[in-house]
């Protein structure tokens, strides 16, 4: 990752803030022209309004920051996409292009998919979801998420591929039924680390079919 200098936009100076009290009528005011009372008072509010600026600034800086380095955190927490639940067309070819950015929240079943510059996210909400086609084609600046690295996906999501490989039209490079990504496509899937080999403390014999 690219490190971005941020510098804080330039504004005008903010106002400063005064207090000014009346004196009482035949009072005088006092050499230096406040009181210590006024003197005080005027301190307090200088350090509440250098508070406020500083809060202010970090605030900024908090937006400039989401800005330069864009959403960070689980990809079906992003509040851009729009939740999406199309049930099931064997016959529907479905295009996702640049600025649509949908949450896939229900099994799904397509002739084929292709996202040529939008967005495809899994919800990972503990619901199963199954999606079914006979093609995935991620394009040049399309993206398909299960889950990302940070943020392994907790839920059920199964990928089925239906029909003959010799059927149907064939794309240039990729054939019949594949998941295909272009230069320039995003593909993740990260589900659950799980055990993938063990250590044996002792010898297993032909016809035991379980270790305890």
């Amino acid at each position: 990752m690219e490190a971005v200098c941020l510098r804080s936009p330039e504004t005008s100076a903010a106002p400063a803030c005064t207090a000014h009290h009346a004196l009482p009528e035949g009072a005088e005011a006092p050499p230096g022209g406040q009181s210590r009372h006024d003197t005080n008072g005027t301190s307090s509010r200088t350090q509440s309004c250098s508070e406020m600026a500083a809060f202010g600034t970090i605030v900024a800086l908090l937006g400039m920051l989401d800005v330069a380095f864009g959403y960070v955190g689980c990809p079906d927490a992003d509040a851009s996409l729009t939740p999406w639940d199309p049930g099931h067309d064997e016959t529907a070819r479905v295009v996702i292009s640049a600025g649509q950015n949908y949450l896939l929240v229900g099994s799904a079943t397509f002739e084929s998919l292709e996202i040529t510059g939008g967005r495809l996210v899994f919800a990972d909400s503990g619901t199963d979801i199954t999606l079914r086609t006979r093609s995935i084609l991620v394009g040049a600046a399309g993206e398909l998420h299960i889950g990302s690295e940070s943020c392994r996906y907790r839920s059920k999501a199964t990928v089925v591929l239906f029909g003959r490989s010799d059927e149907g039209e064939e794309t240039p490079n990729f054939g019949r039924k594949f998941i295909g990504v272009e230069a320039g496509g995003t593909l993740e899937i990260h589900g659950q680390r799980k055990l993938s080999w063990t250590q044996l403390t002792k010898t297993v014999g032909a016809a035991h079919f379980f270790l305890h």
